[in-house]
């Protein structure tokens, strides 16, 4: 099974839970961090339609806590 994950930013250091809970119940994660794309919601927006429509993806995650960020 395969997952796209969008996540804000970083790792929850020490423990990780969150990124062992999906590595652990999927075979593939894709994250994407938000905070890359922070001042070009236009291209984020574009790249996460381009991975939806070309990727065959059993979950979607988004860990997003802003209103407009997704068209």
């Amino acid at each position: 099974m395969k997952c796209l994950r969008i996540v804000l930013d970083g790792e929850e250091h020490p423990h990780y839970t969150i990124t062992k809970a999906f590595t652990q119940g999927f075979d593939e994660v894709e994250t994407v961090w938000w905070y890359q794309w922070y001042n070009e919601r236009g291209k984020l927006n574009a790249g996460l339609k381009e991975k939806v429509e070309n990727n065959h993806y059993d979950l979607i995650f988004m860990q997003l806590q802003e209103s407009n960020v997704i068209y």
